[in-house]
């Protein structure tokens, strides 16, 4: 087996580098050799309401060569008609990857997509979808960052894989990684990896990457919406930074600024009037520019382009892509046994609270020109915070920590992927509750914090409110299970978390001391199910709500009717509560697209 993992890898390789003399891979790694010369899959991403970037990479081409390769989009998944085609041209300029953008296509819509060569070899199938114009209902996106392929297994990725129920996947970074922490040496191949200094060696590391069918997986389902973030880069030398950033562009499905700015990451998108999705660049043009004597982290160009898209957007909801933490993460009076990271001052400097001035006139910014309903999505951190964004945490008079008041936007972190927290970083899981209620003390905007576990965000938008979930999975071994940890919602014009937490909500609505004796079946179920209760003489009410407590359906059961049947094929996948009367149940629904 060995051997074949050996021969497959460098002939994968043979267009990326010279390979080095022998790779033994870990587990669950391996290229799609039934798909071949699209042994690395294919990909989507940066979604418009008329044009999406479509990607795969195409081995065995001989250097100085190029080869012409088909893209076909279409509304059937078996391709009986074509929406869009078009031939193009790969060669070793972009090290044999193809990204293409495809359109116009119609809005709001999902496409299939696949490539294909003059030889009769298709590509894997790839399903994406646009961005929806005008009214628009509902939105779900997954959130996520720090993606150590090193640090443990990709289950996370597999379950995103797995979702019909979101439009688009949102990575803030850190999405390869440059070296292999010592700590966290689950997934190591050998020879032991170095850290890539060139074009050539950012370019292996992305193929490497995607050895992985997880990630390849949830680049095949959904679009993906990404920017890099330190672990992207390589250092100080020029060249090697510029390489970084060119590997980036052409091995992930971002839209590159043409005539080709390799350094231009930020960018935005629109969907329809119910959110704005605004991607920021913290590492590109750090230290560039000042604001009010102190190092800007966007530079002058960068935060007048966010603060004019944020206030000119009629949208309901406004989202910002960050890469580093946002919101304040206080670390003055924790205890020295702790061994917390940092600088006894905060627990992270090298995030937002390194620019202290250019945070503080962010949220001016947003609070003298009454702007509402915005969310920043945050990575790096590799743990869970849900925060309330404002200009003076432990001023009462300017913001109330048991309500929210006084807040001017909120933050959602949703933990890393893989890549190593507190635990990885040496402090005992004996400790976590000390650290946690420590970090809460002295930080009385943080609504909640978990600092051990691994996985992703799903934040639902809805015109009335935004509910941020948070989904685990375990990274030390291939697994198929995932753990719904709780949500919070934000409010339309409210600025704060809401303090309600919803880990089983069924206590929100279920009376004290109430026993259920309703059952539905099958549950998890695919959007159709039975209801059974006891006999009853009276008509029934029955009522569906999401946990936001939204109600979704309502429905009439007739005296005597102790089963009916329910058809919620409209309903995306995820968590509902059911309520007949004084009884409540929660209802899993996958798979109804």
């Amino acid at each position: 087996m060995k051997q074949i993992y050996f021969f497959l890898l460098m002939l994968l390789f043979f267009n990326v580098f010279t390979a080095e003399a022998q790779i033994i891979l870990p587990d669950r790694m391996y290229a799609d050799t039934i798909h071949s010369p699209f042994v690395l899959g294919v990909a989507s991403g940066d979604p418009t309401e008329s044009h999406v970037v479509l990607w795969t990479y195409v081995e065995g081409i001989s250097p100085g060569t190029s080869k012409i390769i088909t893209v076909e989009v279409s509304h059937q998944s078996n391709f009986a008609s074509i929406a869009y085609t078009a031939n193009l041209s790969v060669d070793s300029s972009t090290s044999y990857t193809i990204k293409f953008d495809a359109g116009p296509l119609n809005s709001g819509t999902y496409y299939y997509y696949r490539f294909h060569d003059n030889e009769g070899n298709y590509s894997v199938t790839g399903r994406t979808k646009t961005a929806p114009v005008g009214s628009v209902s509902a939105l779900r996106f997954a959130i996520m960052s720090c993606s150590s392929i090193y640090s443990g297994f990709f289950n996370a990725f597999a379950r995103i894989g797995e979702r019909n129920d979101i439009d688009a996947v949102i990575h803030l970074g850190d999405y390869i990684y440059d070296f292999v922490d010592e700590d966290e040496e689950i997934r190591v191949p050998n020879p032991y990896p170095q850290p890539p200094l060139s074009l050539n060696d950012f370019r292996t590391r992305h193929a490497y990457y995607l050895l992985d069918p997880d990630l390849r997986y949830a680049r095949q389902m959904h679009p993906f919406i990404m920017v890099w973030d330190n672990h992207d880069m390589a250092g100080n030398e020029a060249n090697q930074y510029r390489g970084s950033l060119q590997s980036f562009h052409e091995w992930t499905p971002v839209r590159t600024p043409q005539p080709f700015q390799w350094d231009i990451i930020y960018r935005s998108f629109d969907f329809g009037e119910l959110a704005t999705l605004v991607m920021t660049d913290f590492e590109t043009f750090n230290g560039l520019d000042s604001i009010n004597s102190s190092p800007s982290a966007w530079g002058d160009v960068q935060r007048n382009w966010i603060k004019y898209k944020i206030s000119s957007s009629n949208a309901t909801w406004k989202l910002l892509g960050n890469q580093k933490m946002m919101g304040r993460w206080s670390s003055v009076g924790l205890p020295d046994w702790l061994n917390v990271p940092g600088n006894d001052i905060y627990f992270d400097p090298s995030s937002w609270d390194g620019h202290v001035a250019e945070r503080l006139d962010f949220f001016d910014f947003l609070a003298t020109q009454s702007i509402n309903n915005v969310m920043v999505l945050s990575g790096d951190a590799h743990i869970t915070l849900y925060t309330d964004l404002t200009t003076d945490p432990d001023g009462l008079s300017v913001y109330n920590p048991q309500t929210g008041e006084g807040a001017v936007a909120v933050e959602f972190l949703p933990s890393s992927i893989t890549r190593g927290n507190m635990d990885e970083y040496g402090i005992p899981l004996s400790a976590g509750p000390l650290l946690v209620q420590g970090s809460n003390n002295v930080n009385p905007n943080h609504v909640y914090a978990e600092f051990f576990q691994h996985g992703y965000g799903i934040i639902d938008i809805k015109p009335d409110s935004i509910v941020a979930e948070i989904w685990y999975s375990p990274i030390l071994n291939i697994a198929s299970e995932e753990t719904f940890h709780r949500a919070y919602v934000v409010r339309n014009g409210e600025n704060h978390w809401r303090r309600d937490v919803f880990i089983d909500p069924l206590n929100v609505l279920q009376s004290q001391n109430n026993q259920t004796s309703i059952r539905i079946f099958p549950n998890p179920n695919n959007g159709i199910f039975q209801l059974e209760l006891p006999n009853i003489s009276t008509a029934t009410s029955i009522e569906i709500f999401d946990y936001a407590l939204r109600k979704c359906a309502s429905y009439q059961l007739e005296p005597n009717q102790n089963i009916a049947t329910f058809h919620l094929a409209d309903f995306p996948s995820g968590i509902y509560i059911l309520k007949a009367g004084l009884d409540v149940v929660r209802i899993v629904i996958i798979d109804v697209k």
